[in-house]
């Protein structure tokens, strides 16, 4: 622990190795999804972007959809916001195995959600974290 008087900060002792296979998935997953156009343009804003600019270009990326909008046959159009911050947490990690398969090698989507069952221990304690 950090002891900063005020209170105390836990200090984690993360592996070289570790952090180098995170920052290889991290950028191996942005390059198969922007390589197989999972999401589209507009959802991924920038902060150096203003938000006029982001608005123009979310509304471009709307208008250059091929019938977009169309309503011949009863479709109509949903724009959603959300905030997914705990859903992390909340998975089931049978799920995301299998999503994470339709994206990256079975391997690396194994490795990816067998991290999360981590077992920790302290004295008598022990914590799965899953």
């Amino acid at each position: 622990f950090m002891d900063l008087y005020s209170h105390l900060v836990p200090v984690y002792d993360v592996e070289p190795l570790e952090k180098i296979t995170d920052a290889y998935l991290d950028q191996y997953l942005w390059y198969e999804a922007d390589k197989r156009r999972l999401f589209p343009p507009w959802i991924k804003p920038a902060d150096t972007e203003p938000p006029p600019l982001l608005v123009y270009k979310w509304c471009q990326g709307i208008n250059t959809l091929q019938d977009v909008w169309e309503t011949s046959e009863g479709e109509c159009n949903v724009m959603l916001e959300s905030r997914f911050e705990k859903m992390y947490e909340k998975i089931d990690l049978t799920l995301l195995n299998r999503l994470l398969r339709l994206i990256v090698d079975h391997n690396i989507a194994d490795y990816m959600t067998a991290k999360n069952n981590v077992v920790i221990n302290y004295k008598d304690m022990n914590h799965t974290n899953s």
